[in-house]
C-alpha cells in the first residue's frame, strides 16, 4: 500500500477490512499511525513498516494479539505473544528495547538486538535473552552506553561499539564460546584471554593499532609472570580471525616469557589462525612460536607476508613449525605444506 508522506491518514477506514491479515507501507516516509486504525485490524497477522520514518507505534499495537510477523518497534509488545520474526536492523534510531520482548518465547528471528546502559528495570536486558530460547540465525548485539550488566550467552557479536573503553560486562561472559568484534572504535583489544570456554574469535573492522599482553588478560609483561604463575590464558580458543584491521601494526607478546621457565600456558588448543588484509601489521608475538597450530593464512598483509618469508622474514622462526601455511603475497601466492612448498604464479 501507498500512503503519503508525515502521519498515516486517520480518514482512511479498514471498517470493510476488518479480516485483513496483511497491511504493507515501507518506504512510504510515514511518520506516524493512528491508534484508531489499529483498533480496526484485529485480524492482522503482518505488517511491514520498514524505511520509514516511524519513531514508536501507538501503544494499542499490543491489542494484535495475532500478530506474527512485524517490522517495525513498538513500545508495548508482551502481548504479541504469536511473535515469531521482528526486523529492526534498519531502526538506526532504536536504543533499547522495551523489557516485554522478554515475554515473546515464540519468537524465532531477531536480527539485531540493541542493548543500552541503563538501570531502568523497564529496558531489556542482555540477561533477558536466556528466555528467548527459540532464537535461530544470526544475533547482532548493538551495545550502546555505559554497561554493567552480564550475561550467559555462548554466541555473541558485538557490533559498532563506539566507546573507547570495551564494557565491563564483557568479561562476564563466562560461557562465551563465539564471539565476534565486528566495526567498533576500542583502539585495544579486550583481556579475552579470561573466558575460560571461548572457542572461536574473530575481529574485523575494528581500530585497533596494537595487540599486547592486555589481550591475554594482563596488564603488564613484567609483573604478569609473577601474579600469574599456573594461569592458562585463551585456555579453550581453538580459531582465531583478524581480519581487515587496517590500524594494527603490532601483535606483541610477553617480554621475556618462555614457557619452559614458567607455569604460563598461552592458547594451548590454537589450531587456525587466519589473518586477512591487515596490511601494516608487521610483528607476530613469540608464543605462537611454541603454539600447536596446524593451519595459518596470511592473506592481503603485505607486509608480513614479507616478514614471513621462509628462512629469510623475521618472523619465520615463530611460524616455521606450522605443518599447513599460505601466503598471499601482491605478485605469487604461496602454500607451504609439510613435504615443501608450492609456488603458484
Amino acid at each position: 500500500m501507498s500512503a503519503p508522506e508525515g502521519p498515516f491518514p486517520a480518514s482512511i477506514s479498514f471498517q470493510n477490512c476488518k479480516n485483513l491479515r496483511t497491511l504493507t507501507t515501507f518506504n512510504c516516509k510515514v511518520s506516524a499511525i493512528d491508534s484508531t486504525l489499529i483498533s480496526q485490524l484485529r485480524c492482522l497477522r503482518t505488517l511491514h513498516l520498514s524505511h520509514n520514518d516511524l519513531h514508536e507505534l501507538p501503544d494499542n499495537i499490543g491489542d494484535l494479539i495475532h500478530l506474527s510477523a512485524l517490522k517495525e518497534l513498538p513500545k508495548s509488545m508482551g502481548k504479541l505473544i504469536n511473535l515469531r520474526h521482528l526486523y529492526i536492523q534498519l531502526c538506526d534510531q532504536l536504543n533499547y528495547l522495551p523489557k516485554e520482548i522478554g515475554r515473546l518465547t515464540s519468537l524465532q528471528t531477531l536480527d539485531i538486538c540493541p542493548v543500552y546502559g541503563s538501570e531502568d528495570d523497564e529496558v531489556f536486558k542482555l540477561g533477558d535473552l536466556g528466555s528467548l530460547d527459540r532464537l535461530q540465525g544470526t544475533l547482532t548485539i548493538k551495545v550502546l552506553g555505559d554497561w554493567k550488566d552480564a550475561n550467559e550467552a555462548e554466541n555473541a557479536q558485538i557490533k559498532w561499539y563506539d566507546g573507547t573503553t570495551w564494557p565491563h560486562w564483557m568479561m562476564s561472559l563466562y560461557n562465551l564460546r563465539v564471539l565476534s568484534l565486528d566495526s567498533c572504535y576500542c583502539k585495544f583489544l579486550p583481556p579475552l584471554g579470561k573466558l575460560p570456554f571461548l572457542e572461536k574469535l574473530s575481529v574485523s573492522y575494528t581500530r585497533v593499532r596494537k595487540i599486547g599482553v592486555e589481550f591475554l588478560g594482563i596488564e603488564e609483561a613484567q609483573t604478569s609472570i609473577e601474579s600469574s604463575r599456573r594461569a592458562i590464558l585463551f585456555p579453550k580458543l581453538k580459531e582465531l580471525l583478524f581480519w581487515r584491521l587496517n590500524d594494527l601494526e603490532e601483535w606483541n607478546g610477553m617480554e621475556g616469557w618462555k614457557e619452559e621457565d614458567s607455569d604460563i600456558t598461552i592458547m594451548p588448543c590454537l589450531s587456525s589462525l587466519r589473518i586477512m588484509d591487515c596490511r601494516i601489521l608487521h610483528m607476530l608475538p613469540d608464543y605462537l612460536r611454541r603454539s600447536n597450530l596446524q593451519s595459518l593464512e596470511i592473506i592481503g598483509s603485505w607486509m608480513l607476508a614479507r616478514c614471513c618469508e621462509e628462512g629469510t622474514g623475521s618472523e619465520w622462526p615463530k611460524i616455521s613449525h606450522i605443518p599447513n601455511i599460505k601466503i598471499e603475497y601482491p605478485d605469487r601466492y604461496l602454500e607451504y605444506a609439510s613435504n615443501g612448498y608450492i609456488q603458484l604464479l
